[in-house]
């Protein structure tokens, strides 16, 4: 708001839309809706430390590099869109993947649909994710047992 207020454009000041979901991944809370500054200065105490933080997990956020351990390989999602005053259905196909970027509680599923728009979500337990891929488990192909049974484990208890 700031940057706006004073017309000053600077891509290198942007923070990614999940970048409120990779706090809560690496500060551990169950949900990102408070958003990270809030989340931030519940962990630390402190304005002064809060921002001390969110540099230290924003240069992790950039260099971050993922760790897909299971996937859904042809997965449909739905939304409705309001054409003409008529309600329309469009399906949005691609892949669904699990991915870690630590070994945090929790993962990250990314739906890689062309047209789809959103980014990934974080996921601090193990049912909510299914509803989110509109998905059960048997549909999952896991080729990285230990990291599924790990993330699956973490997240129920």
């Amino acid at each position: 708001m700031a940057l706006q207020r004073h017309n000053i454009a600077d891509d290198s000041l942007y923070v990614p839309m999940d970048f409120h979901e990779w706090v809560a991944y690496r500060e551990h809370f169950y949900e990102s809706t408070s958003g990270w500054c809030r989340m931030l200065l519940e962990r630390c105490g402190s304005e002064e430390a809060a921002l001390q933080r969110f540099f230290r997990l924003h240069d992790e956020y950039v260099a971050r590099v993922p760790h897909e351990f299971a996937y859904v390989e042809r997965l449909s999602r739905y939304t409705e869109h309001q054409v003409d005053g008529a309600w329309t259905r469009i399906a949005h196909t691609g892949r669904l993947s699990l991915i870690t970027y630590t070994d945090d509680p929790g993962f990250f599923a990314h739906f890689d649909a062309p047209d789809w728009g959103l980014r990934d979500e974080f996921h601090a337990d193990s049912g909510h994710w299914l509803t989110f891929a509109g998905t059960d488990s048997r549909s999952l192909t896991i080729y990285n047992r230990s990291e599924y049974d790990r993330v699956m484990k973490e997240i129920t208890t």
